[in-house]
């Protein structure tokens, strides 16, 4: 995974790559490690860091990394981390339909296309994707509080 720069829009690849549909890979071990970081990444990272880092990961964020989340999500028997795992599929969600909506008044992908994939280009505001991370970081900490430590 590739962090952004605090304020750039760092993109790693052309916009047409970035925006391109991949979900072909293999699910190897490292693939999946792979995932796993960037899920760490997306985490533990700040609202401000969080658009630059989906954005910088744009091209691995495919449906297999959507099965690896559900998977996770699923799975979880801590209902604390299953909530967070929740919010934070939301938020990237969220972030990935932005940038699809803004590639399209740009012009590097179609509508049409767009549709063939089955994709939303609807937005959200800054405010409701804040107040999503926020409750995302709420409960991280409730959990780690939780755990006898005494939260805040």
């Amino acid at each position: 995974p590739t962090t952004a720069p605090a304020g750039s829009s760092y993109l790693p690849h052309p916009p047409q790559r970035t925006m391109g549909l991949r979900s072909s890979r293999a699910d190897t071990g490292e693939l999946q490690d792979q995932r796993e970081v960037l899920l760490a990444e997306l985490a533990l990272c700040s609202p401000v860091e969080m658009p630059g880092i989906v954005e910088a990961n744009a091209f691995q964020l495919d449906e297999g990394f959507y099965h690896f989340l559900q998977h996770r999500i699923v799975s979880a028997s801590d209902p604390y981390e299953r909530d967070a795992l929740l919010l934070l599929r939301d938020c990237i969600t969220d972030l990935m339909q932005q940038m699809i909506t803004s590639a399209v008044r740009r012009g590097l992908i179609s509508s049409d296309e767009v549709e063939v994939a089955g994709l939303v280009t609807n937005t959200i505001t800054s405010k409701v994707l804040e107040d999503k991370h926020d409750r995302l970081i709420n409960l991280l900490i409730a959990n780690r509080g939780g755990g006898g430590g005494g939260g805040p």
